[in-house]
């Protein structure tokens, strides 16, 4: 690394210190309560997922040009008549400032999940003054699962935590969408890029998406 590259590096680096200092990210309490008893990906009611056999929704997202995770609406064992949120994804875990960190399978609590792919808050460190930021992550399309095949990607995603396995972000979220009971989802020939998993979604994976990017409900 050249002198100039350390310089920019340092840079970036105080840059995001001095953000941090003069605020913080949280998340909405009520978003936190709402997205218990309502899917916030789909609005799917709420009633029709409660009942046996019990049914979740997973959403594919996007962030940038090849980051992609997998969000879960499902009701865990602990809170079985609560939606719990659970975003999946595989990338680099930040250590310090964004540098350094290991690749990994991550997967995120409601709480996290709530603040990148619904909305997170603002908070002024100087008047305590709160304003909304929008998501990170945009999503793309939505499918209805049977809650049994949730658990399964979900159990599988933290499995794979300790696992030295090496992937790219679309290739383990693809993985996942297997287990969870889509099929199609083989590229083939392609490269594993995000333009080809949206390819499949939109014309060969089954089942279908019940909710896509068109007429995902607007926050």
């Amino acid at each position: 690394m050249n002198f100039t590259s350390i310089l920019s590096a340092f840079a970036v680096i105080l840059s995001i210190s001095s953000s941090s200092a003069w605020s913080v990210y949280e998340h909405d309490q009520n978003d936190l309560q709402l997205s218990k008893q309502t899917s916030l990906m789909s609005r799917h009611p709420y009633a029709s997922l409660n009942q046996e056999p019990k049914k979740g929704v997973m959403t594919l997202c996007f962030k940038e040009q090849e980051k992609a995770s997998l969000v879960f609406e499902v009701f865990l064992p602990a809170t079985p008549n609560e939606i719990s949120l659970r975003m999946i994804h595989y990338g680099q875990e930040d250590d310090c400032c964004g540098f350094g960190g290991e690749k990994k399978v991550m997967i995120d609590s409601s709480i996290d999940t709530l603040k990148k792919v619904y909305r997170a808050v603002e908070v002024s460190n100087i008047n305590n003054s709160r304003s909304y930021i929008p998501a990170t992550y945009t999503r793309y399309a939505s499918w209805i699962i049977s809650n049994d095949r949730l658990i399964q990607g979900l159990v599988q995603a933290e499995q794979d935590q300790s696992s030295n396995d090496s992937y790219n972000s679309i290739k383990y979220v693809s993985k996942i969408m297997k287990i969870a009971g889509l099929n199609n989802v083989d590229f083939g020939l392609w490269k594993k890029k995000a333009n080809n998993l949206k390819l499949l979604v939109d014309s060969h994976i089954q089942p279908r998406p019940d909710y896509t990017n068109v007429n995902l409900p607007a926050y």
